[in-house]
């Protein structure tokens, strides 16, 4: 006898039916099409003419404590949410704040969530090989930066993300991923106040998409390489850099993530300054995350007592080599 279907799974599966009738229909693929080219147009210029905006904001004290808070909230959504969790599953929760957690990344403007991470898995596997279209390496140090938006049709490649294509949520919200970000930063931040909308589509975004932007170009050209990546070590030409790590909470320990991108965090000194993964650390104290990968081996502290480990035990083993023979490890 076949198993029945929880009820939300079932009320999920007949909403995803409906919703892939809708957007399949001609008129949506027309409406959805212009608004891949508005998307384009959008980040494109945005992410190199938003800083405009600031000469004519109003910058009193309480539209740059907004600007403090909803950059912080992008951020987070973007490198907790969209990065260390759907694309690398740096940590567990439940089903509701998946959901949460997916809705968050697609108000981000970063396009939808499952092209994201289907781009993103993508370059780690191809990191600074042709193909790889956020390389300087390959392709210069523009077009890596920006230059590739030009060129991208927000098509998503399911064999990339078979983990996440099993949510039918998800893949209705992928389905409709053009209307939220427009309703909430544009609609609900100017019948608020139009000043906000305006902090939102200027200078704003200007600031959160090359945050973003910067760590697959600028980092993979600026800073220092102390460990190999885990893909294509001979090509992978990713780097930390502190200050990117400041402005994009994290992110710019660029070469750390390389070298192991399955952990939660990506600094690994002490010193390296990692917001994303305090703002991980809160929710795992919280509950809503769990299973939190955490590896420090590649830290200096603990290579340095992995090399006196091994001094130690090379001593050993020439004081009484026939006893210590056996016993390395």
């Amino acid at each position: 006898m076949k198993a029945q279907q929880p009820p939300v799974d079932a009320f999920l599966s007949d909403a995803l039916k409906w919703s892939t009738y809708i957007t399949s229909s001609e008129t949506y693929v027309k409406i959805t099409d212009m608004m891949a080219v508005l998307d384009k147009t959008l980040m494109l210029f945005l992410s190199h003419f938003g800083w405009v905006g600031w000469f004519w904001l109003d910058k009193s004290w309480g539209y740059l404590a907004f600007f403090v808070v909803w950059y912080s909230w992008m951020q987070v959504g973007i490198t907790v949410g969209l990065h260390r969790y759907f694309a690398h599953r740096c940590f567990r929760t439940s089903r509701l704040f998946n959901f949460i957690l997916a809705v968050w990344a697609h108000l981000c403007c970063q396009g939808g969530m499952l092209w994201w991470v289907c781009r993103h898995r993508k370059h780690h596997r191809e990191c600074d090989l042709p193909g790889d279209r956020h390389s300087p390496l390959q392709y210069g140090l523009w077009y890596a930066h920006a230059g590739w938006i030009l060129d991208e049709d927000f098509k998503i490649n399911a064999k990339l993300i078979p983990d996440w294509m099993n949510f039918p949520e998800l893949v209705i919200l992928e389905q409709w991923t053009f209307f939220p970000k427009y309703i909430v930063q544009v609609g609900l931040f100017y019948l608020i106040d139009p000043m906000l909308m305006w902090w939102v589509m200027t200078f704003g975004l200007f600031c959160s998409m090359n945050a973003t932007f910067m760590i697959n170009s600028i980092a993979h050209t600026v800073g220092t390489t102390p460990h190999p990546s885990q893909f294509n070590p001979e090509h992978c030409d990713a780097r930390n850099n502190w200050l990117f790590a400041v402005v994009s909470f994290g992110e710019g320990w660029h070469n750390n993530h390389h070298a192991n991108m399955q952990r939660a965090h990506q600094g690994v000194e002490w010193w390296q300054l990692d917001i994303s993964f305090r703002v991980i650390q809160l929710w795992e104290k919280l509950g809503l995350v769990w299973d939190v990968v955490v590896d420090y081996s590649d830290s200096d502290a603990n290579i340095a007592l992995a090399k006196e480990k091994a001094a130690a035990q090379q001593q050993a083993i020439a004081a009484a080599p026939q006893e210590n023979a056996l016993k390395t490890e």
